[in-house]
């Protein structure tokens, strides 16, 4: 995005091929979403929900016989 279109962006709820195509202008509808997914997807953010998910699915085996789940003892 070129600095002019950056200051007349509007801050609005966007379809995600209108949002793929603002940062791909030079591709078509579907490659620009395609590739949009791709860069979401190298990169995917945890919500703090999906962190304590996480946490409690966590084994820990203790050297005493004990399991522990999550990430705090």
């Amino acid at each position: 995005m070129k600095n002019n279109e950056a200051m007349n962006f509007k801050v609005r709820a966007y379809g995600r091929t209108e949002l793929a195509q603002m940062y791909c202008p030079n591709l078509q509808p579907e490659s620009a979403f395609r590739k949009l997914c791709r860069w979401i997807s190298l990169e995917p953010v945890k919500t703090s929900a999906e962190k304590r998910q996480d946490a409690a699915r966590t084994v820990v085996h203790t050297g005493g016989g004990e399991t522990h789940r999550g990430a705090s003892r």
